[in-house]
């Protein structure tokens, strides 16, 4: 049995992994285009978080000042302490919402109209289009989980293409998932 500090499928292994696809530069231009205001969209495990933090990083570097909000089916906020945080003026500030999808229609319309007054841009990931102009959109690829896999493991100890493949399919493309199956498969040698 391998000790979770070794597992190289470990969740500090695998959060150092960059976004893989379309250029951050390309993303940040395109962002600054929409007037910092923009949706990243896609399935669960298709790399939106990972392409945030990337983003957020990007955007750090550019003096702009960032409150970042993480929301998921187990972390909420209320309507109230919602607009708690975004009521006030926040200059240079992007406000970003990491699950957006979580907010219903009154608490979205509520942070959607505030921002445009408090914020210097909106920054959204979500599952589905529509909440705000669609920044990009994240999709995964066999190809892709691949490379990952190849990118923890430091290409020394590739798995089998196949192996890959089929727990790929498993997971219907969701990376986080097949992600954290490596992680038991490890876990048991």
């Amino acid at each position: 049995m391998i000790k979770a500090c070794n597992n190289p499928f470990n969740s500090r292994q695998v959060e150092a992994v960059p976004y893989y696809g379309e250029s951050v530069d390309t993303i940040c231009t395109r962002f600054a285009q929409m007037n910092c205001r923009g949706a990243i969209v896609g399935p669960h495990g298709n790399g939106k978080t990972t392409l945030l933090h990337e983003l957020i990083s990007q955007l750090k570097t550019a003096d702009r000042n960032i409150c970042h909000i993480f929301l998921n089916d187990k972390k909420s906020l209320s309507l109230p302490q919602l607009l708690k945080i975004v009521s006030k003026k926040h200059y240079n500030t992007i406000l970003i919402i990491d699950g957006a999808e979580q907010l219903n229609l009154p608490a979205w319309k509520a942070i959607e109209y505030t921002s445009r007054k408090n914020f210097s841009g909106l920054l959204i990931t979500t599952h589905t289009q529509g909440m705000l102009e669609t920044l990009t959109e994240c999709n995964t690829s066999i190809e892709t989980f691949c490379r990952i896999v190849d990118t923890i493991l430091n290409s020394k100890n590739s798995i089998d293409q196949n192996i890959l493949k089929t727990i790929y399919n498993k997971h219907k493309g969701n990376i986080r998932n097949c992600l954290s199956e490596l992680y038991g498969i490890y876990a048991e040698q």
